[in-house]
């Protein structure tokens, strides 16, 4: 199960629909709801939204009370990405120009788990939309930079977060982003550690 947090944004019911597209079952609740949930192992997605990650004690609060279970994953895009990096010690400062709508190349780094060996090193197109980003993470969290030096993707043990909108339709390749989902609910105790288990992209 993929619960999707929504902090008020119209992209969330975007993510959903790739997530059905995908034969993955999600259910979606609002930030405010937080300090409410009962926490059950699966995938915890938060999503995009306004503001200043600041603005959401609960998600950060959620995020430092959950972060490392062994049956949770958490999974961050664009404001979720941004709460993610801060609950572990990061800095978010403004971009040098605010970005929205615009396309950008990236290529796919080789993070097992997180992409399909098909598709390490390929290049995509990725659609952003933020005014804020991040520029430097802790070292135990793995990185992609683009040519400003702000973080495009970034991945820990328990976690993996985009700066930009996977599921928006500038993405060249959408589900290849939300691979990670189908690797920790279908693949990750594989113990012929391969791809057999369930299709994937």
């Amino acid at each position: 199960m993929v619960t999707i947090i929504d902090f008020n944004d119209s992209f969330t019911f975007n993510i959903g629909a790739i997530l059905a597209s995908m034969g993955i079952e999600h259910k979606i609740i609002a930030h405010t709801q937080l300090d409410q949930l009962e926490v059950q192992s699966g995938v915890y997605l938060l999503g995009p939204g306004p503001g200043h990650p600041n603005q959401y004690p609960k998600a950060i609060q959620f995020i430092n009370e959950n972060l490392g279970r062994a049956d949770l994953f958490f999974m961050g895009l664009c404001l979720g990405h941004q709460l993610l990096m801060l609950a572990n010690g990061a800095k978010i400062v403004k971009c040098k120009s605010p970005i929205h709508g615009q396309v950008e190349k990236l290529k796919i780094p080789n993070w097992s788990g997180i992409f399909s060996r098909t598709v390490f090193g390929k290049k995509a197109y990725v659609q952003r939309y933020n005014s804020l980003c991040v520029k430097s993470v802790a070292s135990h969290i793995k990185t992609v930079k683009n040519s400003s030096g702000e973080i495009m993707l970034a991945t820990a043990p328990g976690l993996y977060s985009c700066q930009f909108h996977p599921e928006s339709v500038g993405t060249s390749c959408p589900k290849s982003f939300f691979y990670a989902i189908e690797y920790f609910l279908y693949n990750k105790n594989d113990e012929k550690g391969n791809e057999a288990r369930r299709p994937l992209r």
